[in-house]
């Protein structure tokens, strides 16, 4: 089945479970009766209610049909990354937690590329800042260099498991970092940053490098506190 159809079932199961209002241990309708609201076969819906599955949405209980998980207890990362592609705001205490484990990851990750990097890291770090430069020379949003250069940190932590933690982290949070870098003003400064933190990188500087990206992401989570409209507390 081509993908787009799979993402359409999907965003309409998602849409169905929320206006619904339905909750942890409740039952999504039947096979046959989804098919029948969106007019697709019971192969597709099997096959999007599989994916649900997968992200721990829902559980399959035995000759009982499908119901839907806790997701606070239950739920993966890849199921938010799910939410999120197809537009589906967090909630604001999922987003305050986000930027709070945000911040315990990339505070670690940079203590541990400045212990761990290669001169291959610091080539790929470098090569980002350039291509960010050259964004911001030409007045575009440096939202996609950002991503790279965040995650470069993770790589060069060398830890398979962290870099998969990271890349689940940014892609629920492209829509955030486009419409964070939509303001021209912001680029710049965060490439200033990015450009200490490279050098405290450089000198396997853990302290330092701790310092500057602490500093760096008190304004990030500032904007998304004061956005959300909770502020710091």
């Amino acid at each position: 089945m081509a993908e787009p159809e799979i993402k359409r079932i999907l965003k309409e199961t998602l849409a169905y479970i929320e206006y619904h209002r339905l909750g942890p241990g409740d039952r999504l309708p039947s096979e046959r009766d989804l098919a029948e609201r969106m007019t697709v076969g019971r192969n597709t819906i099997r096959e999007a209610l599989t994916v649900l599955e997968t992200v721990r949405l829902v559980e399959r209980r035995p000759n009982a049909g499908f119901y839907l998980r806790d997701p606070a207890r239950e739920g993966s990362i890849d199921a938010m990354v799910l939410l999120s592609d197809f537009g589906i705001p967090l909630s604001e205490k999922q987003a305050k937690d986000v930027v709070e484990m945000r911040r315990i990851l990339e505070v670690h990750a940079i203590r541990l590329a400045c212990e761990r990097h290669s001169p291959a890291d610091i080539k790929r770090l470098h090569a980002i800042l350039d291509e960010t430069e050259a964004k911001i020379a030409a007045g575009r949003s440096i939202a996609e260099q950002d991503a790279l250069f965040h995650l470069g940190i993770v790589e060069a932590t060398h830890n398979d498991v962290f870099c998969r933690m990271a890349n689940s982290f940014t892609l629920m949070s492209r829509v955030r970092r486009t419409l964070y870098f939509a303001d021209p003003a912001r680029g710049p400064r965060s490439q200033a940053h990015h450009r200490q933190i490279v050098a405290a990188i450089e000198k396997g500087d853990p302290m330092v490098g701790v310092k500057l990206m602490e500093k760096h992401l008190d304004g990030v989570e500032t904007f998304w506190l004061d956005t959300l409209g909770t502020g710091r507390r």
